[in-house]
């Protein structure tokens, strides 16, 4: 597209070719600088989302993290990433999703999106995790759950917001 300035002088009688001119270029360039603070503002907005691949990168660094924080916890159930069945992986890129378009939720929202995005997959309450039987230990409001499976929220977070260059 073309950016034009333009100028008119208030009378004829004292037209001036040469302030003119400048006027209509001072009013090109601010039209310019318009234009390329919404590409900044576009730019910085990409850089803050990112792709698909990046999303999938930072919900496995969360899935190994949890992975690791669980087997100190005496939990090793958890497999690796690639070994993880889809339903796992596609709930950790959830939770990535989740923290992206809520950058300033807390632990607990995590949770209680977990919470029910399980639900909704059929899951309930149970002893022991048991994906035959969709059962899981932790679904419970995040007020019930204990401190050490209050901890991946925070981890799963923290670890969200370090990819994304926020902390």
């Amino acid at each position: 597209f073309t950016v034009t300035g333009e100028s008119a002088c208030a009378s004829p009688e004292n037209f001036d070719a040469e302030i003119g001119r400048k006027v209509a270029h001072d009013n090109a360039i601010s039209k310019v600088w318009m234009l390329e603070g919404y590409l900044l503002k576009q730019q910085l907005h990409e850089q803050k989302t990112p792709s698909p691949d990046n999303r999938i990168d930072i919900a496995k660094k969360c899935h190994e993290i949890n992975r690791a924080y669980c087997a100190a916890l005496g939990d090793t159930s958890q497999l690796p990433w690639d070994q993880a069945p889809e339903w796992q992986r596609q709930s950790a890129i959830n939770g990535v999703q989740f923290h992206i378009e809520h950058p300033d939720a807390g632990p607990d929202a995590s949770h209680n999106s977990w919470l029910e995005e399980k639900r909704s997959a059929g899951w309930k309450f149970g002893p022991v995790k048991d994906a035959d039987k969709k059962e899981h230990p932790c679904f419970v409001p995040y007020d019930q759950l204990p401190a050490e499976q209050k901890a991946k929220d925070y981890l799963f977070k923290q670890t969200v917001d370090l990819e994304l260059g926020r902390i």
